[in-house]
């Protein structure tokens, strides 16, 4: 039987009409029954797959090329003019203490040069996938966002007080990098068996890594180690699974919200 042109549209989203028809009824069924708001919920933001992995990598390098075409020059791509960075949402302590706590959420997603964008791109497509797949999506993004503001909270706290709280500018994704590696640190001790044992030793050769050239290259400590504590303790509150109860669902629409808002924020500064 030829197939038609809406069988051909279908197909390009892998579906059937059939298919269409079942979840049409189960839609009906749901929305009768009072379940249809959850069930919606659920399709906008189903589970499975490495999509905020991607995401948010994606999300990085637009920010850091917009940075860079900001400055008008090729010199950025090895380091953005901290003016420009602090323009689009980097921290400062001063401004954190004048009340733009949104500065943690953005500076997250920001970098100061190609290379820095390229290691933390490189850890974060090496572990987002592993960390997603253990927790899912939902608790992989308020895994991700929330180690990545609490290590930078963590910097700032460090900071404050001394010469540095006047000169310290603060961006990059490796706190919540670092947080990703404390989340797979405690669920490969909480784990058996031969997998847990590579998964320790896999992470642990990360957070070695990444403190000792954080150290080597003057980075922000501080945020790598904030960020490794917030990951653990978030594992050590929750357990792995790859489906989310209805209130991790909800937290993953807070998170995208306080994304948006707080880039919001920046673009109106």
């Amino acid at each position: 039987m030829p197939l038609t042109p809406l069988d051909r549209l279908l197909a390009l989203f892998g579906l059937t009409r059939t298919q269409v028809l079942w979840r049409w009824r189960r839609l009906r069924e749901e929305a009768e029954q009072g379940r249809l708001p959850a069930r919606l919920l659920k399709w906008a933001l189903p589970e499975g797959g490495y999509r905020y992995t991607g995401t948010i990598a994606a999300i990085n390098i637009v920010l850091f090329a917009a940075a860079v075409a900001i400055a008008h020059s090729a010199e950025a791509l090895m380091g953005v003019p901290v003016p420009i960075m602090v323009r689009l949402g980097a921290w400062t302590v001063p401004h954190v203490h004048d009340g733009q706590a949104w500065r943690l959420v953005t500076a997250v997603f920001l970098h100061f040069g190609v290379l820095h964008l390229l290691f933390n791109s490189i850890a974060l497509l090496q572990l987002g996938p592993l960390l997603e797949e253990m927790y899912g999506r939902s608790r992989f993004l308020a895994l991700y966002i929330g180690t990545g503001v609490l290590g930078f909270a963590a910097s700032v706290a460090w900071r404050s007080g001394g010469l540095e709280a006047i000169f310290s500018v603060g961006a990059g994704a490796s706190g919540a990098i670092f947080g990703l590696i404390g989340a797979a640190l405690v669920a490969g001790r909480r784990g058996g068996g031969r997998l847990a044992v590579h998964l320790r030793g896999y992470v642990t050769q990360w957070a070695i890594y990444g403190l000792v050239m954080g150290w080597l290259l003057g980075a922000d400590n501080a945020a790598h180690v904030g960020g490794l504590a917030a990951g653990a303790l978030f594992a050590g509150l929750t357990r792995a699974g790859r489906v989310p109860r209805r209130g991790w669902l909800l937290l993953e629409v807070a998170c995208v919200a306080v994304v948006l808002a707080s880039f919001g924020l920046a673009a109106i500064s």
